[in-house]
């Protein structure tokens, strides 16, 4: 087991017994497929969820570091891993990105988490981006790697977008040619095919992990599964886009890409991301290519924001919006208690706080972006 592994060679390093938990390793029934998924560690759950030909492994050497301070969650989408690759209807919905997104919000209920971070790269990122939209209240705050929303890219297109992304318009071909042509020989495609997408080549990746990685692609399910998941983006996910494109995430959000990948070369220093969140952090960082082969770059930043003036009063006016809901959901609860001997959720709250928005004396709850204030009723609940 990938993560058992990496978490051995871990402690031995630092000298300590090679004994450690394992993490489990679980297939869960959720919204017409069956998700394959590892989760260890204890603290926030964290959904770590991978892009195009991977499959959770590519965590490999992040996961357990995170499992020191949180339960993480590696998942494979449907159609790749070791998760099910079901049959897709005529129009590729089976295989959208809000199908998909809706199985790892389901995955993460069913596991006892009704809301959680998520980090994605490629195919996993824009998965999160539509779970953002679809699934508002479940995302804690959202982690997309290397990607453009799939409606810019589309529309953005060019010769040289092109070359990069070629794959998109090969996989999206109909049935069964690119399977076809891939399952002839899946090794020579995806071996030429890295060496196109991240600017690196299958020799910079760790052996255990190109290993579990061949395994996956050689086999036909994946290669049609993640057929249909290209064929997807290209139609119902484009309409699916096109209809929110005037709605924004709401969560705390980073959007990180390689300082010499695809999309920094194609979008330049500024991927687009709709963000309704004064939250939004945008940085360079070492090549995705680096965690995919099983590498990590030591590597930290630190940062630090200068708000120009509307910003900062856009940010005292949250902070402070958040400070009453707290407060005043806390003197409810303690309220109920001690009266009634009557528990508050925070489903409870919730709904509180939606009436005190439609409350003319408390309707400036409504002014600042309901993440932050939705995230002081968890803090609350866990508290």
């Amino acid at each position: 087991m990938w993560w058992s592994t990496s978490v051995s060679r871990r402690r031995a390093r630092a000298g300590l017994s090679a004994a450690a938990p394992d993490p489990k390793d679980l297939t869960i029934a959720v919204n017409g497929a069956d998700i394959h998924c590892r989760v260890g560690g204890d603290g926030p759950p964290v959904l770590l969820l991978h892009g195009y030909p991977q499959t959770s492994a590519m965590w490999a050497p992040i996961a357990p570091v995170l499992a020191e301070r949180f339960t993480v969650v590696c998942s494979d989408l449907r159609g790749y891993g070791d998760s099910s690759k079901p049959t897709s209807v005529p129009d590729h919905s089976t295989y959208s990105f809000r199908a998909m997104a809706a199985d790892q919000v389901q995955l993460m209920r069913r596991l006892g988490f009704s809301s959680f971070h998520f980090v994605g790269h490629d195919r996993g990122a824009r998965t999160g981006h539509r779970a953002a939209l679809d699934h508002p209240d479940a995302l804690r705050s959202l982690a997309v790697l290397d990607i453009v929303p799939t409606h810019t890219l589309i529309d953005s297109i060019d010769r040289h977008t092109a070359a990069g992304y070629w794959h998109w318009f090969f996989l999206s071909l109909h049935s069964p040619t690119p399977e076809s042509l891939i399952g002839h020989d899946p090794d020579l495609f995806f071996r030429n095919g890295i060496a196109t997408w991240g600017a690196g080549s299958v020799e910079m990746f760790d052996p255990a992990l190109l290993a579990e990685y061949r395994r996956c692609w050689n086999d036909p399910e994946m290669i049609r599964g993640s057929c249909e998941d290209y064929r997807a983006a290209l139609t119902i996910d484009y309409d699916h886009d096109s209809a929110d494109l005037h709605r924004t995430v709401g969560c705390p959000t980073l959007v990180a890409w390689g300082a010499r990948g695809l999309i920094r070369e194609s979008f330049g220093a500024n991927p687009v991301l709709r963000s309704g969140t004064a939250d939004l952090v945008l940085s360079d960082c070492v090549a995705s290519v680096w965690v995919m082969a099983g590498r990590v770059v030591k590597r930290a930043f630190k940062y630090r924001f200068y708000p120009t003036a509307v910003q900062a009063e856009q940010l005292a006016r949250t902070f402070g919006c958040t400070r009453y809901v707290y407060n005043r959901a806390l003197a409810e609860r303690s309220r109920a208690w001690s009266q009634e001997q009557r528990r508050v959720t925070y489903s409870d709250t919730s709904k509180m706080l939606t009436g005190w928005k439609r409350d003319t004396e408390t309707e400036w709850l409504s002014e600042p972006s309901k993440g932050p204030l939705q995230e002081s009723l968890r803090q609350l609940q866990g508290a």
